[in-house]
């Protein structure tokens, strides 16, 4: 570096060092010929035109090279607020597909409901409750039951805040839900254990259940509506001691999967 430092000063000298000759030989004050003085500039610009030369094209590569960054920084960016924006309008498209859904239940059902996002689970029994960004603010109120956008139960709320609410899924065992079979019309009492193969208890033992058949919500518990889908009967014992049969229902219900629910505030 210091080596740079001293040609570049010793090449600075030279060029004033020439400049000032031939300054003063056009106001004649040095007594050189016009072929001297030829001779001698000619010898000099050619090093200097060659390290001007190269002086530019360095110039011009830091020029091109900053460019060139400006210009990736530019697409880099550019790809970022695409790939944001195209997962904002995903996520319209989403919505749009479950409130159209939704609509469905309240012309056929008299539904209504309030739409809201899961933003957090249970971390110690991943299937206990779930958190959505819905509360007071929005009509929320504790008791309120909570679905799918096809009509799959997931739970009841269980505390509100204003811009939250706490929603326990129907595979927590504090959960008890009035349910019935579709085909063989056998109606039980339904508990969770934070699986998805949930006891249905209390089933008349006269009924004949049909392994696969739909059960669905039965509404006589008065705290969630009727035909909401919960499962299929994948088992049942009867033991002749008994006075009523069980049943083994396997939920359909994928916590993992929930995005949005509907929390339905009037049924």
């Amino acid at each position: 570096m210091r080596l740079f430092k001293n040609k570049f000063f010793i090449f600075l000298l030279f060029l004033i060092f020439s400049f000032l000759i031939i300054f003063l030989n056009s106001r004649k004050l040095l007594g050189f010929s016009n072929n001297f003085l030829n001779v001698f500039v000619s010898s000099v610009s050619k090093p200097v035109w060659l390290v001007s030369g190269r002086f530019s094209s360095l110039f011009s590569f830091i020029v091109d090279l900053k460019n060139i960054r400006s210009e990736d920084f530019n697409l880099k960016d550019k790809n970022q607020r695409l790939l944001a924006e195209n997962i904002y309008l995903k996520d319209l498209l989403k919505e749009k597909e479950i409130l159209d859904k939704a609509r469905e239940f309240h012309i056929k059902d008299n539904f209504d409901w309030q739409i809201g996002r899961v933003i957090g689970m249970d971390i110690q029994n991943w299937s206990g409750y779930v958190i959505v960004d819905i509360g007071s603010d929005d009509g929320i109120k504790i008791g309120m039951p909570v679905i799918t956008q096809n009509k799959l139960l997931v739970g009841k709320v269980i505390e509100v805040e204003k811009k939250f609410s706490k929603i326990s899924t129907l595979l927590n065992p504090s959960i008890k839900v009035a349910t019935k079979t579709q085909d063989s019309q056998a109606f039980g009492m339904l508990t969770g254990d934070y699986t998805k193969s949930l006891l249905m208890d209390f089933i008349d033992k006269d009924k004949v259940l049909l392994l696969g058949e739909p059960v669905m919500t039965s509404g006589k518990d008065g705290f969630f509506p009727a035909g909401l889908v919960i499962g299929e009967l994948k088992n049942f014992e009867i033991k002749p001691e008994n006075l009523f049969q069980t049943a083994i229902i396997r939920s359909e219900l994928n916590i993992y999967d929930l995005d949005r629910v509907l929390v339905l505030t009037k049924f």
